[in-house]
């Protein structure tokens, strides 16, 4: 455990709250605690564990920190609650990253990128690529890390930069992911190669905080040029928080008397929240670029 790296960021994040720094910190522990819990015996982790505990976190963070997030919960019974979708606010609007999340298994592979859905047999990656064609978003992958192959941690770190725990969660986008590991046979059967850890980082695999910095710092209009399934959309907030599909779970109290106005409603796919192509998330994760702010009514 790089007890000074935990240190260092957890002293940044008090001095200067930051998202990414937040997440930063999330990824290093999550890196540290797979690790822990593989070691001892009668201990175990999993994918739907880990997930459970961000979605919970990111609650808190909405309900308590002063940190620009929301999150909202599907109201679709059919919802997938370990399944989600973030969208980070942008000068031209939100831009959805629907998500996936896989954890690496002890041989340091990802064995479960090739799992089906039970419905229809059909393979998740696939799902996940048509939801994110019918959004016009950015389909990506968490995975969430250890490896225990010292010698190659240590060229990653030489060769990023960054310390080898910073990878506990990291980011590839799915369309990455298809075109290295899913093959089409001569017999057109299909062949879906599971990757090492080493095969993802750094040729397509970055920190989950880094990954989200390039699409702060980049030119918007040049980042989304690398989108390969399709045009990006950039969405209003009213269109992603549609009340009647998405319950707030951190809404901000008001104070004085309740606005009774009625809010323009929004005629799309994401307000309707109709099952896409069989992915379908349970929750809803918003990065903006400033906290909500307290409503207080008064009367007219």
């Amino acid at each position: 455990m790089n007890i000074e790296l935990l240190r260092s960021l957890s002293q940044n994040l008090i001095k200067r709250p930051d998202l990414y720094l937040w997440l930063q910190l999330y990824s290093v522990n999550t890196w540290n605690k797979i690790c822990f819990l593989r070691n001892r015996k009668g201990l175990k982790i999993s994918e739907t564990t880990i997930t459970q505990n961000l979605v919970f976190d990111f609650w808190q963070l909405a309900i308590a920190s002063e940190l620009p997030i929301e999150i909202y919960e599907s109201k679709n019974e059919k919802a997938n609650g370990n399944d989600f979708e973030i969208f980070v606010e942008t000068i031209k609007g939100f831009i959805s990253f629907p998500c996936q999340a896989k954890i690496i298994q002890k041989d340091n592979k990802y064995s479960t990128v090739t799992h089906k859905q039970k419905r229809s047999s059909a393979l998740q990656i696939n799902l996940l690529i048509d939801y994110a064609k019918e959004m016009q978003g950015i389909p990506i992958y968490f995975f969430y890390n250890y490896c225990n192959d010292l010698k190659f941690c240590e060229q990653l770190q030489e060769a990023t930069g960054y310390a080898i725990e910073n990878y506990g969660i990291s980011v590839v986008k799915a369309a990455d992911l298809k075109r290295d590991f899913l093959f089409r046979k001569a017999n057109n059967d299909i062949e879906f190669k599971i990757p090492y850890f080493k095969d993802l980082h750094p040729r397509t695999g970055v920190p989950v905080h880094a990954f989200l910095q390039n699409l702060r710092d980049t030119s918007i209009d040049n980042w989304t040029k690398k989108n390969e399934i399709g045009s990006i959309k950039f969405y209003k907030k009213e269109e992603i928080t549609n009340t009647k599909s998405w319950a707030d779970l951190a809404p901000l109290p008001s104070i004085g008397f309740i606005h009774t106005e009625k809010k323009r409603t929004y005629s799309t796919n994401l307000s309707q929240s109709k099952p896409v192509a069989g992915f379908t998330p349970g929750y809803r994760i918003l990065f903006t670029t400033q906290r909500r702010k307290l409503e207080i009514y008064y009367q007219g």
